[in-house]
């Protein structure tokens, strides 16, 4: 995510007016999708959420890869999903973590931990995109990106409701509604 202004810059030839329009339309969908959160967190898992999250970012970063050069003003056909992919990444996380502390005294440290292993990913992730961008080119990097999130997604899917005695129900159910402290299992 770091390195998508550089790529559209260099390489699509996208004007820092662009480049700003684009990060409105990523926050005109993302603000929508968190006022609707309670909503979308009694009908959808943590699981779902984040699942969401991933198609989002996939979908998003493959057409940025196949974006056309000369043709940035395509990037904003595209920012959507990327409000989509953060506030749903961003919802399906903190469920997923409350469910895991279970209400216990240490969900505030569970949420903090979380946080802390998000920077430290997107510091190496920028530090090694960076690298790949400078030897493979960025539609490489874009088109790797997309691959990888796709597989850990498979991954994910399959570790957390798919093997055999594994705790599906925990991360899996939906989050629940508004303290009523019941919860049905979705996906």
């Amino acid at each position: 995510e770091g390195l998508v202004f550089l790529y559209w810059a260099q390489v699509l030839g996208a004007s820092a007016t662009l480049c700003g329009v684009s990060v409105l339309v990523t926050v005109s969908c993302e603000i929508p999708l968190f006022v609707a959160s309670r909503y979308l967190v009694t009908v959808f898992s943590p699981r779902a959420l984040i699942a969401g999250a991933c198609i989002a970012f996939t979908s998003r970063v493959t057409a940025y890869a196949l974006l056309p050069s000369g043709q940035a003003w395509l990037l904003l056909l595209c920012e959507p999903l990327h409000g989509v992919t953060y506030s749903l990444g961003q919802l399906g996380a903190v469920h997923y973590v409350a469910a895991l502390a279970a209400n216990g005294p240490h969900q505030a440290s569970a949420q903090g931990l979380a946080e802390s292993l998000r920077a430290l990913g997107g510091i190496g992730a920028n530090g090694l995109g960076g690298l790949a961008m400078d030897s493979l080119g960025a539609r490489a990097l874009y088109g790797t990106s997309a691959a990888c999130v796709g597989l850990a997604l498979s991954a994910y899917l399959l570790a957390t409701c798919c093997t055999p005695g594994s705790r599906a129900g925990q991360p899996c159910e939906r989050a629940h509604a508004a303290g009523d402290g019941e919860g049905d299992a979705a996906t």
